[in-house]
């Protein structure tokens, strides 16, 4: 898999207006499976393929690190599934709330999600798409 798709850089400021700074973001990417780490401590040859080598060693990013397919299939298959089942529960999510908010135009753009779906909701559906 593209290691491009499994690290964010954590200072990057698109990444915050879009999603740095919403509430419970850094939960349910800890909860995927991203780890906090400073540049020193990612792989090399990750630092090397994405030429990070002039950031400075302590600038912190977030990583999905993906298991070796070949030498830990099973532990891969577990995070591949984990990882299919995350991306149904978003979409269920997303058909869900534009069940609840198409009505109102504009996609609800100016509904609380709150105001759509309760907390417990969520919950449950995410308990249910992780078991």
């Amino acid at each position: 898999a593209d290691v491009r798709l499994r690290l964010i850089r954590i200072r990057n400021e698109g990444f915050q207006e879009r999603l740095g700074r919403q509430p419970g973001v850094w939960l349910f990417l800890r909860a995927l499976g991203f780890q906090a780490r400073s540049r020193e401590d990612l792989p090399t040859e990750m630092v090397t393929m994405l030429n990070l080598s002039s950031s400075p060693p302590q600038e912190r990013f977030l990583l999905l690190q993906e298991p070796d397919m070949m030498n830990a299939y099973e532990e891969w298959t577990q995070w591949h599934k984990r990882l299919l089942a995350v991306g149904q529960f978003l979409q269920e999510l997303g058909k869900l709330t534009f069940q609840r908010i198409a009505h109102l135009g504009r996609r609800g753009d100016d509904v609380a999600a709150r105001e759509v779906l309760s907390a417990k909701e969520l919950l449950s559906g995410w308990e249910n798409a992780i078991s």
